[in-house]
């Protein structure tokens, strides 16, 4: 059961700016704007007329019934005087729960549906969010995607390291189909150039020079940079992103998963408030709970001893990485079953077995 709350949550978006988008008119320009909404609730911008590269600056504000669950969807449109609006791609972001509450939050996405080119916006969480223990600290917008593979390394607040940016919690899982369960759990950016030291680091944990990393390559890797991962963590992050199936992450797939570590960093070091470098179970049990999720005591307490390896009392990153990928697909998988939404699936024999199947 998901948090309710007593009025109606809103979430403020200013739609920064379009880039390199799609040639719509006979002249080779477009006439661009967006059409967004959270649920029933949906609005549109102003039209920029003869402008594949649109700066709009729009402010604008929706409803939001359930944080865990809604996504701010946008489709970006051409505007034609005569006949339809074809539209020019779309993507989406969510689920909304991971925004910090009252902190302006800014992502890059990219269009997908045929689209072409990015749209960057500008989230704010009003009346619903992540809390976080010290709120003024918090106010950069985040630069996560910027950093070399050697920033992997666990540091805190005090020693340089600014925690800004997104909260991603394990609600990032809910509310999808398996087929796409991990398209969209972090903000797409632009594509990146060959010479990007990313790419270096990738062709250096390469050693076969394949174009393809193991998850035995790429837990050596992250144990150098000072992350000391398990081969298993390793394993179920290559899981989520290895979109061929051929249990090995392309360079493509591996920016990705590298994000995505980044945003469960910055998560893990804001859950980690008394700066210990590893996380409690009081830690992990009040992250949860401010996520959303209302655990048993004795279940949360199984799973926590459960992917506490070295048997410390207290959970690693790739431990709390593991802890999030297991419930937000647990969730998942009972939602899809939940069909009258009242907190209780149904499964067969078969189902069950099948389902179980997705965390061997």
């Amino acid at each position: 059961k998901f948090l309710k709350h007593k009025k109606m949550p809103t979430l403020a978006v200013t739609f920064v700016k379009g880039s390199n988008f799609k040639k719509m008119d006979t002249f080779g320009k477009s006439d661009p704007y967006v059409k967004a909404g959270v649920g029933t609730d949906k609005k549109k911008t102003k039209v920029i007329e003869k402008n594949l590269n649109p700066v709009w600056n729009e402010k604008l504000t929706f409803s939001v019934k359930d944080p865990a669950a809604d996504y701010l969807n946008i489709v970006v449109k051409d505007h034609d005087k005569v006949g339809s609006n074809d539209p020019m791609g779309s993507t989406n972001f969510g689920p909304l729960s991971i925004l910090p509450m009252g902190v302006p939050v800014e992502a890059t996405l990219k269009l997908k549906n045929g689209g072409k080119g990015h749209i960057t916006i500008r989230l704010t969480a009003q009346d619903f969010g992540w809390r976080k223990p010290q709120q003024q600290q918090y106010q950069q917008h985040p630069q996560q995607y910027q950093q070399h593979p050697q920033q992997y390394r666990q540091q805190h607040p005090q020693q340089g390291y600014h925690q800004q940016g997104y909260q991603q919690h394990p609600q990032q899982y809910q509310g999808q189909q398996q087929g796409n369960f991990y398209n969209n759990m972090v903000p797409q950016q632009p594509p990146m150039q060959v010479e990007h030291p990313l790419k270096k680091w990738f062709d250096g944990v390469d050693k076969d020079k394949s174009g393809v990393i193991s998850a035995k390559e790429l837990s050596s890797a992250l144990s150098k940079t000072g992350i000391n991962f398990s081969k298993n963590c390793a394993r179920k992050l290559i899981r989520m992103f290895d979109k061929s199936g051929n249990s090995r992450l392309n360079f493509n797939e591996f920016e990705k998963c590298h994000n995505y570590i980044m945003v469960m960093q910055q998560a893990y070091n804001s859950v980690d408030t008394d700066r210990s470098g590893t996380l409690s179970y009081q830690e992990v049990s009040n992250a949860l709970r401010g996520a959303g999720y209302r655990l048993g005591e004795q279940t949360l307490m199984k799973l926590f001893n459960a992917l506490d390896s070295q048997k410390t009392g207290n959970l690693n990153l790739d431990g709390y990485i593991e802890l999030c990928v297991f419930i937000g697909t647990a969730t998942s998988i009972f939602k899809r079953h939940d069909q009258h939404k009242n907190g209780t699936a149904v499964f067969t024999y078969e189902d069950y077995i099948r389902n179980l199947s997705t965390f061997i």
